[in-house]
């Protein structure tokens, strides 16, 4: 069990890097669509769609013209139009934020907050990735990112259990 979520983890970390080294080259990964773009910051209630997980506990709300994709328990918020946007929501055991923090030693970090709970935003000069630990109810929540807006964007993650 501990092995399948170690692999589980990993499998994360390498997807995002994978993902992370396509939109650095500037991969399309989605099709373009002709719809225009809204400011990752916009949090115009009529522009925001709420996403809401209620096995794992949470809820997100994002901009309205942003396309979600799941896979292997990864949720992945991205602007269609700018496919250096995003946002993705990965929830694992909390046994492994240990393993997870030294992913980041070399980021800063600071702590912040989450649906109410505190965490810690970590950042990189020079990196456009941030991410996001936060523990609750034994499950270590991940919310990792490139936009300009990430932290507006955060705002609308809420716990719902």
């Amino acid at each position: 069990m501990k092995k399948r979520l170690i692999l589980i983890i990993i499998v994360i970390v390498a997807s995002a890097g994978l993902v992370y080294a396509g939109y650095s080259l500037n991969l399309s990964l989605f099709e373009k669509t002709k719809t225009p773009p809204i400011d990752p910051g916009s949090t115009a209630g009529n522009n925001l769609k709420n996403y809401e997980n209620k096995n794992l506990g949470y809820s997100f709300s994002y901009p309205g013209s942003w396309v979600i994709e799941t896979n292997a328990g990864t949720v992945t918020f991205s602007n269609p139009e700018d496919l250096s946007e995003e946002i993705n929501i990965a929830v694992s055991d909390a046994e492994y934020l240990g393993v997870t923090i030294e992913s980041f030693s070399a980021y800063a970090s600071r702590p912040v907050k989450i649906g109410g709970l505190d965490a810690t935003a970590y950042s990189k000069a020079g990196d456009s990735l941030q991410a996001v630990l936060v523990v609750k109810d034994r499950k270590l929540f991940y919310l990792s990112g490139k936009s300009g807006g990430f932290e507006e964007l955060l705002g609308g993650f809420k716990f719902i259990n």
